[in-house]
């Protein structure tokens, strides 16, 4: 059963409300990553070992700057907590971040997309930065050991009144930075990731969506991908 169309205008505005976030400064119009350093195109994510098995990676760390603003899971970003970006573990997954150098270890909960860096597989927070002895960029070993399960949503149906290709809506943002920040995270996974703007009420955001279909099933079904990976996810019909 579908929700009546003003049920359906409501949810849509709450939806589009709760995206916006605060505005990152930004005056030469180049992305940059949680550590201020511009977004490179550094091909697909690395595969990584089974749960459990411990692996070399390069981690740096961040939160100067990025204090109180979204992340790609939604979560409203604390510099101080236990948490990392990373290019491809589901959001929720929970490591094991050790600095060989130190012998010291915590574990971090992934909420975040990047880093956008050659050569750098982690962006840790700077509290697991603290608690590892790591206030630079450097090797950690690396070791998943488990996710957890409130990061996975449902996939949902949004306004699919009207004409138009179906596609998934997994944000909108009033600041067109924070929208191409989720874009760069999306695309690391996806193919078909776009913003498309809409102006609401007066006020302009920029709509970050996944693929185009002409039917409602096969948009549902990446809906549902995007939600287990802990991506807010609504079909919408729209271009």
């Amino acid at each position: 059963m579908f929700l009546n169309r003003f049920s359906i205008a409501l949810l849509c505005l709450f939806i589009l409300s709760a995206c916006a976030s605060p505005r990152i400064t930004n005056t030469n119009h180049v992305l940059y990553d949680r550590n201020g350093m511009p977004l490179t195109d550094i091909g697909p994510p690395k595969p990584v070992p089974p749960a459990g098995t411990a692996y070399s990676a390069v981690a740096s760390w961040y939160g100067p700057g990025f204090q109180g603003h979204r992340t790609a899971s939604g979560d409203i970003f604390n510099e101080d907590a236990l948490t990392c970006a990373h290019r491809s573990y589901p959001f929720g997954t929970e490591l094991e971040i050790e600095n060989p150098q130190t012998g010291k270890e915590c574990v971090v909960t992934v909420n975040d997309r990047g880093p956008f860096v050659k050569g750098v597989d982690i962006d840790i927070s700077r509290g697991a930065s603290r608690a590892i002895g790591r206030l630079d960029t450097g090797p950690v070993i690396v070791r998943e050991i488990g996710r957890n399960a409130s990061y996975i949503r449902k996939a949902m149906i949004g306004n699919i009144s009207g004409k138009g290709l179906y596609t998934v809506q997994v944000g909108a943002f009033t600041d067109p930075e924070n929208a191409g920040h989720l874009l760069a995270g999306l695309k690391l996974g996806y193919d078909g990731v776009r913003i498309s703007k809409a102006i609401i009420r007066g006020v302009l955001y920029n709509r970050v969506r996944v693929g185009k279909f002409p039917s409602l099933g096969p948009a549902f079904v990446l809906a549902r991908r995007l939600a287990r990976e802990g991506y807010p996810a609504w079909v919408v019909r729209g271009y």
